[in-house]
């Protein structure tokens, strides 16, 4: 939601026009978890664990936060070139 009270104040200005180029960006999948929580009427991570990633099998897959709640959950490292990073929530 801090997210898109954010874009909503700023009007960042468009980084490129649609089907010209492609940069992967985090902002669209924030955007995406609003709309399934609007219309869902659950949480993004409540609706991603039950709808999507349970039904095909995937029980130790989560999203949102379930994670800071469960000590035992195994967490993979991130890279950065051949650095191994540790994520963080954002």
């Amino acid at each position: 939601q801090t997210l898109i009270e954010w874009f909503i104040k700023a009007k960042p200005t468009r980084y490129a026009m649609p089907n010209r180029t492609f940069s992967y960006n985090n902002s669209n999948y924030a955007i995406l978890a609003a709309i399934i929580e609007q219309v869902s009427g659950k949480s993004y991570a409540d609706y991603i664990r039950n709808h999507v990633a349970l039904p095909i099998g995937m029980t130790n897959t989560y999203a949102g936060d379930h994670w800071r709640s469960d000590s035992t959950l195994h967490f993979t490292d991130g890279h950065e070139g051949n650095t191994k990073m540790k994520k963080d929530f954002w």
